[in-house]
């Protein structure tokens, strides 16, 4: 390729380990949605309720190397995705 994921990974080295807290998730066509929450979960702490986040003081930085590689359901949904896009949209 183009060297995307290369620079991502110097970028996210560049980040002071202090102030980030940085995941790093490869999908393929096996990946399921379960492996991202997994992933997800491991990395976020409880704080009250239904608020999760990173431990106190970091940011969470998650890279999502080929994001367009799980498999197409029955749906034509790549549910790792719609995953995702459900935890964006819930800030």
């Amino acid at each position: 390729g183009t060297s995307k994921t290369l620079t991502i990974e110097n970028y996210l080295k560049s980040l002071s380990v202090e102030k980030y807290l940085k995941l790093r998730i490869n999908m393929s066509s096996q990946t399921r949605s379960k492996d991202v929450q997994v992933n997800v979960e491991a990395n976020v702490d409880k704080r009250m309720g239904n608020i999760y986040g990173p431990p106190s003081g970091k940011k969470l930085v998650i890279f999502f190397d080929d994001m367009n590689m799980p498999k197409v359901d029955l749906y034509g949904t790549q549910q790792p995705i719609a995953l995702l896009l459900t935890l964006l949209s819930y800030g």
